[in-house]
């Protein structure tokens, strides 16, 4: 019965709200997915549907990206921190 409730509720409030999302109901939606595992509002998948192209290109960078690196471990950087010194020091 109680997840009979939560499938009408979702579908009824994915129909109301579907343009309008006020921040509301956003933190609802976000509160319902981490407590009960529902998700209201499939922002994610409709994202998805409507914009192929730029999910590709998401995915594609996912890919090719890398941890990030500190930037002491970049080529030239002594020399650099040595001249700023050098320059702040006149």
């Amino acid at each position: 019965m109680i997840g009979l409730s939560f499938k009408i509720l979702r579908i009824l409030i994915s129909l109301i709200f579907k343009v309008y999302q006020p921040k509301w109901l956003l933190r609802f939606d976000k509160w319902c997915e981490n407590k009960l595992g529902l998700d209201i509002i499939k922002q994610e998948r409709t994202f998805y549907e409507r914009y192929p192209g730029i999910t590709n290109r998401i995915v594609q960078l996912e890919k090719n990206t890398h941890p990030p690196i500190p930037i002491d471990c970049f080529d030239g950087y002594k020399e650099l921190i040595k001249r700023i010194e050098k320059l702040e020091k006149k």
